[in-house]
Order: structure tokens, then sequence, then C-alpha cells
């Protein structure tokens, strides 16, 4: 008797199957980084043409007032209040083709606080890159949050000057270094030290500073954003209405071991090891994490960043550029 021939089933065995899962695996982990790098790379140049958008609302305004826009406005004295607060974000929105979300606010005597534009989100004031993306809630004094009251995020704050400049209160006489400050009216021809060599603009994440576009906010005080590296020692510290939407040239992405306020009033970014930089020619420049810890002298490098933020001192940036 004749036996059938056998038949074989075509299939993958468990060590076949084991194998290949790995190698999809190893394929996978080496793409992503890849991946990764581009996407970062499309953000990152993404963010400069922001800045680009913003150095040319800069120079429009220039160009109509023959000086820049104040850091913010306020009509009480230096020290008190700083309402209406309108910052310099605010007052060139009709120099890139925001004029209509501009005209919203026809009366620049009211406070930023109480208006509905601060809760307008603008898309050249975000980052790609920058975890903070939807519009944050706004506190008082004492951690209280001031009732129906939240703020669109903005990237990007302008420079006061270096470290020697305290963003609410200048340097050690009341003077500031920088380009803008409270009711300021900078000229280009006051930038001695080259509109090349002088930083106006500079990214600072909402995800480590709650900063908002509009400009200083009356009755409010600025607050850590969740990644600021202080957030988990103390998440309810806050700082004067001054910084959202100014800064200092100090540290870039600072640590722990380089600031006791994780560089909240510094400029940052999610981009990896600096952030993007917008100078008194228009040009926008990378500018890595400078060295150097707190407490210790500062070498060449943050030297060099501290003389970005200054439009006249005489002081050197080529270490930094």
């Amino acid at each position: 008797m004749t036996r059938p021939p056998h038949r074989f089933r075509i299939a993958f065995t468990l060590i076949e199957l084991l194998v290949v899962i790995a190698i999809i695996a190893i394929l996978i982990g080496l793409l992503l980084p890849a991946v990764q790098k581009v996407r970062e790379s499309a953000a990152r140049m993404s963010c400069q043409n922001n800045l680009k958008q913003i150095g040319l609302g800069l120079h429009g305004y220039h160009d109509a007032n023959l000086v820049f826009p104040p850091g913010f406005t306020a009509l009480a004295a230096p020290g008190g209040d700083v309402s209406p607060g309108w910052g310099w974000s605010f007052h060139i929105l009709p120099y890139f083709e925001q004029d209509n979300l501009y005209r919203l606010q026809p009366n620049l005597t009211l406070p930023v606080t109480t208006s509905a534009v601060l809760g307008q989100k603008i898309k050249i004031y975000l980052c790609p890159s920058d975890i903070q993306t939807e519009n944050f809630p706004v506190y008082g004094p004492g951690g209280v949050p001031l009732t129906g009251i939240s703020a669109a995020p903005c990237s990007y704050a302008a420079f006061v000057g270096g470290d020697e400049t305290e963003v609410a209160t200048g340097d050690s006489n009341g003077q500031f270094h920088g380009c803008f400050y409270r009711n300021s009216k900078t000229r280009i021809t006051d930038i001695t030290d080259g509109t090349s060599h002088t930083a106006l603009v500079a990214e600072r994440a909402c995800g480590i500073t709650q900063g908002t576009w509009a400009g200083a906010l009356p009755g409010a005080r600025m607050r850590l954003g969740q990644k600021n590296p202080v957030f988990p020692i103390n998440p309810n510290m806050d700082y004067d209405t001054d910084l959202f939407g100014l800064m200092h040239s100090n540290w870039i992405n600072a640590t722990n071991e380089q600031s006791d306020d994780g560089g909240t009033d510094d400029p940052s970014s999610f981009h990896t090891a600096g952030a993007n930089h917008l100078y008194g020619d228009g040009s926008v420049r990378f500018l890595r994490n400078v060295s150097g810890r707190k407490g210790s002298p500062a070498p060449a490098d943050r030297l060099a960043y501290w003389a970005t933020g200054t439009r006249a001192d005489g002081d050197f940036t080529q270490a930094i550029e």
C-alpha cells in the first residue's frame, strides 16, 4: 500500500519570528534618532524664521517712529505700578500683518490684564519646540489666581541688559544697559557696541518661564514653567511682572548649578544645548549654552554673553560668537 506524500507547512518558527522582531526593533532604534534630529532641525529653522519676522517688525516700528518700541509702557513713576503694561511685542503687531489684532485694543491706557487681547495666541511668538502651547492662568501675589484671566504663551523675550542689569530695577544706579526696558526709546544710533554684536530678542521658553507677548501684567506675578529646573523644588516661586516679556543675558538654559532661579530671567529653549538670538542688524544666530558655575569667576564665554545684551558698554562678544 502506497503512503500519501508528506505535506510541509510553510511558516516561521518561533526562533525565526523572534529574530525578525529583533531586527525590526534595531532598525527602529537606529531610525528614531535620525527622525528626531530632522524634526528638531525643522523646529529650529522655524524658530529662526519667527525671530526674523520679529526683527522685521522691530525695524519696521523703528522706521516709522525713529526708535524701537518700549520694553513696556507704564504711566506711574518707576518702582510703581506697571500699568498699562503694553509690551514691545504688542507694539510691533502692525509691522508683521497683525494689525487687526492690534486694533482690537484701541485704548492703550487700559491695562493689559483686563484686555481680551491677552488670550490671543500668535504663531510667530511660539517656538515649535516649546512645550507650553496653551494659555496659562495668571496669578497675583501670594499665588492667588486672578479670576477668569489667562494669558497666551510666548517663547521669546527682549533684553534689558547683561548680568549687571536686573530686569525690573536695572543696575546699581537704576540704569538699563540693553535696548528694552520700562518706557524705553532706544534708537539704532544708541547701539554703539554695534548692531551685529548686540542682541535684541532671544528665545525664552514658556515651558521654563511663563512669559506672554502682550506685555507686563498689572497686579500679576510671573511664575515658573513646569520644566524649569527649580520647579520641583519651589513650584510657587514668582517674580516681578516685568519678566513677562523681558530678561537679561546671564545664562542660556541655566542649570541649578548655575542659577538659583533656574534661569527664569535668562534665555532658554528646548533645542539642544543652546537658543536662537535676534541681533540688532536683523541676523539670527544660535548661541550655545555658556559655561561656568554660580559663585565662581565667569569664564570668557559667559563674560562675552553678558556683553551681547548691552548696547553701549564697549565690551566684547567675540568669545561666544
